[in-house]
């Protein structure tokens, strides 16, 4: 593990223009080939969690470093691990003048930052680097090599549901996806999940009710407005459609600030997102199992010769096979 001093804000010129926070990210040398050979670098982009090394001992970016003579570069997200902006957890998480740092543009800059700065230092700046990513992380990977192409020259981006947001897909897709899922599995799954909910409401009304379920749910929310909605008779939850007046409401609540839930398609491309693929972009592959929730707000159709979908039919969230790893690296790099 090594540790970078990253800039707490790369986009304003107050008082916290100087200010900075160590970073944590790992790399892993023992299958590059160097600088002089312009190996490619590949960079594992880090999302909601902390960056536990072990982790990825058996990760098929290793499995398949020694083929590519690759660097390994993993780097943790801002506000989770270790990469504290102001020391811990509880510091960070504070209020929303703490938290004001935690956005999606502030970690594709510290990527950006970090990995200019690691070419430098190794003068590598002749290696192509292609980010990875998924989920979270691989709206990352993808939006990495839109917002900063001269730094990445491809991307990886599993399980990213890059369309999930305003009304370019449908406020059900998630529950429709996870609602077959079950029903494929086993139809008396489903019937009892589709029945339990009356048990969770009179749950919800006893004393602590609310804070029980949270607890054991573990329910919590982000950055991001996707705007998921269950709806539909077949479905095995309760019809409960997503509601922004509500949402707002709870995010003022709970950390005194309002979402812009239109921000997301106005910073990355929004319902005309796979015309700007096509026209802007280059090298990315969507990977999506189609088992996964998420997959409902995923590309899966190939855009363009080099922006390519790559499902699997019973792939889960962040699941794809190595093998179709493999060949998407071969046609980017």
């Amino acid at each position: 593990m090594r540790n970078y001093t990253q800039t707490l804000d790369h986009f304003n010129f107050g008082p916290n223009i100087y200010q900075t926070f160590l970073q944590r990210y790992a790399i892993n040398f023992k299958y590059w080939g160097g600088a002089n050979t312009s190996s490619p670098i590949f960079v594992y982009i880090g999302d909601e969690e902390e960056l536990v090394i072990n982790k990825f001992t058996t990760d098929f970016l290793v499995t398949k470093a020694p083929h590519f003579k690759s660097l390994l570069v993993f780097i943790e997200h801002r506000y989770y691990g270790e990469s504290n902006p102001f020391g811990s957890k509880e510091e960070a998480y504070k209020n929303s003048s703490t938290l004001q740092y935690l956005s999606s543009e502030q970690a594709l800059a510290d990527c950006a930052q970090l990995i200019t700065d690691l070419k430098k230092n190794l003068s590598a700046e002749n290696s192509p680097v292609i980010a990875v990513g998924g989920s979270y992380a691989g709206m990352l990977a993808a939006w990495l090599r839109l917002k900063y192409p001269h730094i990445i020259i491809g991307a990886l981006a599993s399980s990213a549901p890059i369309l999930y947001f305003d009304d370019i897909t449908p406020h059900n897709g998630y529950c429709s996806v996870v609602t077959r899922d079950f029903r494929e599995s086993s139809e008396s799954c489903y019937r009892t999940i589709k029945n339990s909910w009356h048990d969770i409401k009179k749950t919800a009304t006893q004393h602590d009710g609310l804070t029980a379920l949270s607890q054991m749910f573990n329910t919590c929310c982000t950055e991001m407005v996707m705007p998921i909605g269950c709806t539909g008779r077949e479905q095995m939850f309760e019809t409960s459609p997503f509601n922004l007046t509500n949402y707002m409401s709870w995010c003022k609540t709970l950390f005194n600030v309002l979402p812009r839930p239109h921000w997301i398609t106005t910073e990355y491309g929004g319902h005309n997102i796979k015309e700007v693929l096509k026209d802007f972009g280059s090298n990315i592959i969507f990977s999506n199992g189609l088992r996964d929730p998420y997959s409902s707000g995923g590309v899966l159709q190939n855009i363009s010769s080099t922006i390519v979908a790559v499902p699997t039919t019973k792939g889960a969230h962040k699941y794809n096979s190595i093998t179709l790893y493999l060949l998407c690296f071969k046609m980017i790099y």
